[in-house]
């Protein structure tokens, strides 16, 4: 067992052990690491590291990435700074280099086997738990409240990547991968995971060289090329946890050995009971270990335990001996300071209905006056019509097709970067989504937000009540310790009526636009729809996304993709028309959408056209005249300051993806 101590940390380390079994196989291919604060020298935080790695196909990649990524993580400039999720990340792909590397260097193995991984890193200074995962290894941990363990709190810190979760097949399937099920359950090529190190023959440049460029001993270990990505990602999942000066933790760290034999309860509570019993951290871990080994066909088990003490709970059980000591009676010694923990509690999520009652009269008049201008050779819909019930539903397919890539860029900036941006959004302040649609990205943000103990008032801004209650649905009351979730019904103007009231104009506000739906607008409308929002008096900030992308064969693949889904989207801007003025207003035959790229704007427009003459108004609309549905602009580095400069709001911090999608936090300079 190791025992570290520090009396200037929020916590104390009062022991870090491990162990590792063999199942039923005839080898052993986990691997750990327990990092002590003294292997972080020159940090003024007091720092450790803990990592499981479980091996397939051989031990090479798990004993490689459990050697070096400690060694790595141990000269981090970035892990100096703080920016943990930073520092592991750049850690875990300079292994996924040197594995290549390796590989070229005739290390086949490198490519046909590989590990998961599960990582922990904690300062004990500050109180923060950081942690990371590949494939199915876990991170477990118990908290138990005030000076005994019999209250114990469990929870599983990450989830699993699995060929067969919707989120991880879309993924693979858009970069050319296909899941075989001849197991029962998808599987990636043999693997039943879909992130992990190594794997190299899954991942680029290896899965896209031909035969050719190969020695006949590296054959074997690549794939048919597909050119889109890399099947099996080395990019892991994130959690930050903020722990509490007056609580015990037990941390654990298991490969699915030990979590496919018993549940999180029982692990937890058993090694709570353990430590309780007087056994050290390494005791404790082989107790687990052993336990999951008996089970017939098990797999190799390995468990890193740790116990973490808030400094807070060593005086209360100081105090709690020190009554024992002096005062027998029981009822005197149930009488023991204690740290309170204040937290709000949770209340049920409402819709706020914000509508004015011009909401409606506008959009027709709006309506008529396109159709007159129609007749008449220009004209261009309100884009209002597309974002009723049916439509929202019908985008938010458009948003998994696997050529719309705008929504996959922006989730990967919002995990990758979420902490960094969530460290934007004070406590006590409010963040609005205009146009929230579906809440899968805003989730991301909310869990960092949460994990921070950031006390913040989340509020969904959409049209339709209908689908502002299903999307809120997958944040109900409780899903937060921290977080509270609120919609509001109405269109953007009644959202920034609202936020003028007295009461809310006062309150610190992040304003959020995702999803490059400022591209809808032209671009002066564009910097001047943000500058409305962030007025000297409004107490706002802005967070907003825009693509970048001006390649127009990829923008072209995105809305206009072979399935139609987009086509569907647009082409209910008709029928939502025919239900305000009148079933025959557009006969639904005779109408097409045609999308185009116009380089000389930079944006992607897309258009209803009738197929042949038509009657419209009683007017008569000739075949092939186009009448606007929607632009879509995309926004270069130049088009960004331009924006910014219109709308006098200065880039307080930016987050870009390698194909150019951006996310800009704007504020008044």
């Amino acid at each position: 067992m190791a025992d570290a101590s520090n009396s200037t940390s929020t916590f104390t380390l009062q022991g870090a052990g491990a162990s590792s079994v063999f199942g039923s196989k005839p080898t052993q291919e986990d691997k750990y690491t327990v990092l002590l604060p003294d292997g972080f020298s020159g940090h003024t935080d007091s720092l450790t590291f803990f990592a499981v790695y479980d091996g397939h196909a051989s031990d090479k990649v798990a004993e490689h990435a459990s050697k070096n990524i400690r060694r790595l993580l141990t000269i981090s400039s970035e892990l100096r700074q703080g920016n943990y999720e930073s520092a592991i990340d750049q850690a875990i792909q300079k292994e996924e280099r040197e594995l290549l590397q390796g590989f070229w260097a005739g290390e086949e193995l490198f490519a046909v086997a590989g590990s998961t991984a599960a990582l922990a890193l904690v300062n004990l200074t500050k109180g923060i738990l950081v942690v990371a995962n590949l494939g199915d290894s876990h991170v477990l941990l118990g908290e138990a409240d005030g000076p005994n363990d019999t209250s114990l709190k469990v929870e599983r810190l990450i989830t699993s990547h699995k060929p067969e979760h919707a989120g991880e097949r879309h993924r693979i399937e858009s970069a050319g991968g296909t899941l075989n099920t001849d197991s029962g359950v998808p599987r990636l090529g043999g693997l039943n995971i879909s992130r992990a190190l190594g794997d190299l023959q899954y991942k680029l440049p290896l899965k896209d060289i031909g035969e050719q460029s190969l020695s006949s001993g590296q054959e074997k270990a690549c794939v048919e090329p597909t050119k889109k990505g890399d099947l099996v990602s080395s990019y892991p999942s994130y959690k930050r946890y903020t722990l509490q000066s007056d609580r015990r933790y037990f941390l654990a760290l298991t490969t699915d050995g030990v979590t496919n034999t018993m549940d999180d309860e029982t692990i937890m509570h058993q090694i709570a009971q353990s430590k309780h019993e007087g056994m050290d951290a390494d005791r404790v871990a082989a107790k687990i270990t052993e336990k999951a080994s008996k089970v017939p066909s098990s797999d190799n088990a390995t468990c890193v335990t740790v116990f973490l003490e808030g400094h807070d709970t060593l005086l209360l059980v100081s105090l709690c001996r020190m009554f024992e000591s002096v005062v027998s009676p029981p009822q005197v010694r149930g009488r023991v300071p204690r740290v309170q923990t204040v937290a709000r509690p949770a209340v049920a999520t409402n819709i706020i209905d914000i509508r004015s009652d011009k909401a409606e009269t506008q959009l027709r008049q709006s309506l008529e006056e396109s159709i007159h201008a129609a007749c008449h050779g220009e004209a261009a819909m309100p884009e209002l019509l597309l974002w009723d019930e049916k439509g929202l539903r019908y985008f938010e397919d458009v948003t998994y097709a696997p050529s719309y890539y705008l929504t996959n860029e922006e989730i990967g900036l919002l995990e990758k970067h979420k902490y960094q941006i969530a460290e934007h959004i004070p406590s006590g302040s409010m963040l609005v989504e205009l146009g929230s649609g579906n809440l899968r990205k805003i989730k991301i943000l909310l869990d960092a937000l949460d994990e921070m103990g950031r006390e913040v008032d989340y509020f969904a801004l959409d049209v339709s009540y209908q689908e502002l209650h299903r999307t809120l649905s997958i944040v109900p009351p409780g899903s937060f310790r921290h977080v509270r979730c609120f919609g509001l019904l109405g269109t953007y103007d009644d959202g920034r009526d609202w936020m003028q009231l007295p009461e809310i104009c006062s309150r610190p506000k992040t304003i959020l636009s995702l999803g490059s739906t400022l591209g809808s607008f032209q671009r002066p409308e564009a910097a001047d729809f943000l500058a409305s929002f962030v007025t000297p008096e409004s107490n706002s900030s802005l967070l907003i996304g825009l693509d970048g992308c001006k390649d127009a064969d990829r923008v072209l693949a995105a809305y206009n993709d072979l399935e139609g889904i987009n086509r569907r989207f647009i082409k209910h801007g008709l029928e939502r028309a025919n239900e305000i003025l009148g079933p025959d207003t557009f006969d639904l035959d005779k109408w097409d959408v045609l999308g185009r790229w116009d380089a000389a704007q930079g944006s992607h427009n897309q258009y209803y056209i009738p197929s042949e003459d038509v009657s419209l108004a009683g007017e008569t609309i000739p075949a092939g005249r186009s009448i606007l549905a929607v632009k879509s602009h995309k926004y270069d580095a130049d088009d960004r300051d331009a924006l910014c400069r219109r709308a006098e709001l200065a880039v307080g911090d930016a987050w870009a993806s390698k194909n150019q999608y951006n996310l800009l936090y704007l504020e008044k300079p």
